[in-house]
């Protein structure tokens, strides 16, 4: 696995079940496939792992239980859909459902990190001009050795603690971390819905990918909670199991009990469970979701430009009121030296 996981990442991941999507339909049998991916693979450390997936087909494995051998490179919501799919004789599809869903991610963090590029940039200079007297050194010193251990004092921090936030927020362990992240973001305007919106587009779409390769209803759910990134909206989900094989609740009815999940979520999916339309009712919550994330961040990153702005601004005139004070102080001084 990836210390980070990044568009690219999953760029080559989409790109490693759209080859093998594409082989198949094409007439392909699944060994030969992986074959010719293992010789021309879509990144690195893609071989190892056909290999082993390789080597256990052709024990007589299975392609479910082959899959088991590689550990973490496979996610429990790919292996969940591709057995599935080779239970119902439709891998094809399934690879290709595949390749359409880390598309989708990728195409998501790309759009969150372009959104943030323009005012995280600002920030960035705001905070190599600031504080001026720094550059002031530099140009009338030469103390560029100040300068940079300064900047460097300032910026190595705070990029580790970004990486550390970042991976751990991607990780499945550090579940109370990632929880209390969520919970702290959730204060945060626009990012708080943003941050959701997105949590529910993502279960949605695996939702929507795991029922129509036969997954069951239950596992497909549970799974589905994981893929969505949001410990919050995992943990409710957990405890349906019993509810639900019991037979006194429908997920539907669990959504419309729970606080956990918005009330536009909850009726757009029991009406599809009522109709028997529940792939249309997800396909809608999807694409209504993406467009709030969008339209939250879109909101978020403009206040967040508009406040970096004012900062730098109020930075600005507060050094060159400073500059103006100090230099009327400087002359009033050797005014009055002289009255003396």
């Amino acid at each position: 696995m990836a210390l980070i996981v990044t568009p690219g990442a999953l760029a080559k991941r989409a790109e490693f079940y759209f080859q093998l999507s594409a082989m198949i339909r094409a007439g392909l049998p699944l060994i030969k496939a992986l074959e010719t991916l293992q010789r021309k693979p879509p990144g690195p450390g893609y071989a190892a792992q056909i290999e082993r997936i390789l080597h256990h087909l052709q024990q007589g494995s299975s392609f479910a239980e082959s899959l088991a051998h590689v550990g973490k490179w496979i996610s429990p919501f790919d292996q969940a859909l591709l057995e599935a799919g080779e239970r119902s004789g439709r891998l094809d599809q399934c690879f290709k459902t595949l390749a359409s869903y880390y598309e989708a991610s990728a195409r998501r963090i790309r759009d969150v990190i372009s959104k943030l590029l323009y005012p995280v940039g600002l920030l960035h200079f705001a905070l190599l001009i600031f504080p001026v007297d720094r550059l002031v050194a530099v140009v009338k010193d030469g103390d560029t050795s100040g300068y940079l251990s300064q900047k460097l004092g300032v910026f190595l921090p705070a990029y580790l603690i970004a990486l550390i936030a970042i991976k751990l927020l991607q990780s499945q362990r550090f579940a109370i971390w990632r929880a209390f992240i969520e919970r702290i973001l959730g204060l945060v305007p626009f990012v708080g819905g943003a941050r959701q919106a997105l949590a529910l587009g993502r279960l949605t779409a695996s939702l929507e990918a795991l029922i129509n390769a036969g997954v069951g209803i239950i596992e497909a759910w549970e799974l589905a909670g994981e893929a969505s990134g949001s410990p919050r909206l995992n943990g409710i989900i957990k405890k349906w199991r019993p509810l639900i094989e019991s037979g006194a609740h429908t997920p539907g009815d669990l959504l419309a009990r729970s606080s956990g999940f918005p009330s536009t979520f909850a009726s757009i999916y029991q009406s599809g469970e009522i109709s028997g339309q529940i792939d249309d009712a997800l396909l809608r919550l999807r694409d209504y979701y993406d467009e709030e994330s969008k339209r939250k961040l879109d909101v978020f990153t403009k206040m967040l430009v508009t406040c970096v702005i004012l900062g730098v601004m109020l930075t600005v005139g507060y050094f060159i009121i400073s500059f103006y004070g100090n230099l009327f102080k400087g002359m009033s001084d050797t005014l009055n030296d002289l009255q003396m």
